[in-house]
């Protein structure tokens, strides 16, 4: 079953309810069924009559979706060799249900995940690319469709492809040569999410199990970056304003709780402005890069609210002008100090992200290189499964990193219970296969 994706365009996405709202647009190709009408079929040729269904079609589903809204338009042709065709264009607007990784937020990269799946077994469809047809000659060396293929020289001008891709395709031909999922011309442009530059997207073509059986599924990864001025400019600038206004209250005299009182109105302050943050993100149980760095600097006022609380309790000890100038100093040198630290942990944070992001595309497009060499796939259950895009990249990262074992030490292993070159058996402390099971099972 020939099908092209494409995905024309994100509208939203929204990281409270971790959902988010995309327009699809997927063409569909299959060979009429036996039992399909000649005379149905023949109704179909017409595309100006919208209404027209086939008998059969095939069903499909967006794995995740909340919702989803879908309009169909059905095409029948006939090829020179009186096979029958059924082709159909389906747009979808759906808002997907996708679990967001927030541990990074505000700098964190979301992969957005839109999975196509069919809902027939791979004994009754398959997905596969629009692949092009050498063009299909009669007898006499013309072509079924020749009536209009010459030009005023009377040259034949047919081409050597007849049906490269479908007819309402004919003027958008994607850059990927019409391959199996497109994004040259989608609309992905939000006010508070980049298309993530060093891997923008990737896609897989795999078979999934669904209810005991095999169904093809085309998963699409849309990978975003968050624009975090926003959050920088009202959160961390904020905090961090926060942090250093705390300073002012050294100035204060120790009378009457002076420097206790402007201490609880910056505290106080602080919780308001964390309820503020929360409400921009969801329930989750873990903090984020923002919650260890609001927690950082409300540690920074409770600690300051402390030492004011003990100078109270030992004024002779604590309230002099030196132990004044000494503590104000170790709170902006430690304040600086942790800033410094903090800063570098998010940037570490952040540069593993980006290289994770980057090897799962990388592994998703050594497998779809592997797929689209191979050709068309096979329908049965055994070749699918050992054609797993994700398994075979997995298996070539590991070529990479594993080293091939010397040839001399492959000739000194056990096979079959006789020794080569004369090494006693007990000498020989792994095989062949424990050489390689070993360090596979202990990095993966």
């Amino acid at each position: 079953m020939k099908t092209h994706l494409r995905v024309a365009n994100l509208v939203d996405v929204d990281t409270v309810t971790e959902t988010f709202k995309v327009h699809l647009v997927v063409f569909m190709e299959w060979m009429a069924p036996k039992s399909e009408s000649i005379e149905v079929l023949a109704e179909g040729e017409d595309k100006m009559d919208v209404d027209w269904e086939p008998e059969w079609y095939p069903a499909f589903e967006v794995v995740g979706a909340k919702s989803m809204v879908t309009a169909k338009e059905f095409y029948s042709f006939k090829r020179p060799s009186g096979t029958w065709y059924v082709h159909l264009r389906c747009d979808i607007k759906a808002v997907i249900t996708d679990s967001m990784d927030l541990e990074e937020f505000p700098f964190d990269i979301e992969d957005l995940t839109i999975s196509y799946r069919l809902r027939h077994s791979k004994r009754e469809a398959i997905v596969v690319p629009f692949y092009e047809e050498k063009i299909e000659t009669t007898d006499d060396g013309d072509d079924g469709d020749s009536n209009n293929d010459r030009d005023s020289t009377g040259a034949n001008r047919r081409s050597s492809l007849r049906f490269a891709m479908p007819a309402v395709l004919a003027n958008q031909k994607a850059t990927s040569d019409l391959a199996l999922v497109d994004l040259s011309h989608a609309n992905v442009t939000l006010p508070d999410y980049l298309l993530f530059k060093g891997a923008p997207y990737c896609w897989v073509l795999e078979d999934v199990r669904y209810f005991g059986r095999k169904c093809s599924t085309v998963t699409v990864q849309l990978n975003f970056e968050r624009s975090y001025l926003y959050y920088m400019v009202n959160c961390v600038v904020i905090d961090f304003s926060l942090v250093c206004v705390k300073l002012g209250a050294w100035a204060l005299p120790q009378k009457r709780g002076g420097r206790l009182i402007f201490d609880l109105m910056l505290m106080l302050t602080s919780i308001n402005f964390r309820g503020m943050v929360s409400s921009k993100l969801p329930e989750i149980g873990y903090m984020t890069l923002l919650d260890y760095y609001n927690f950082i600097c409300f540690s920074f006022k409770v600690s300051a609210f402390a030492f004011h609380i003990a100078q109270v309790w030992q004024p002779k000890l604590l309230a002099t002008p030196d132990v004044d100038e000494a503590s104000a100093m170790a709170y902006i040198v430690s304040v600086f100090a942790v800033h410094l630290l903090f800063t570098l942990y998010a940037l570490k944070k952040r540069w593993l992200r980006e290289a994770a992001v980057q090897a799962q595309c990388e592994i998703a497009r050594q497998g779809n290189v592997k797929l689209q060499q191979g050709g068309v796939r096979d329908t049965s259950d055994t070749d699918a499964s050992n054609s797993n895009p994700i398994s075979d990249g997995l298996e070539m990262l590991k070529k990479m990193i594993i080293p091939t074992p010397p040839k001399d030490l492959l000739e000194n292993t056990v096979e079959y219970g006789v020794c080569r070159n004369a090494v006693e058996p007990s000498s020989v402390l792994v095989d062949s296969d424990d050489f390689y099971r070993a360090p596979v099972s202990g990095l993966f």
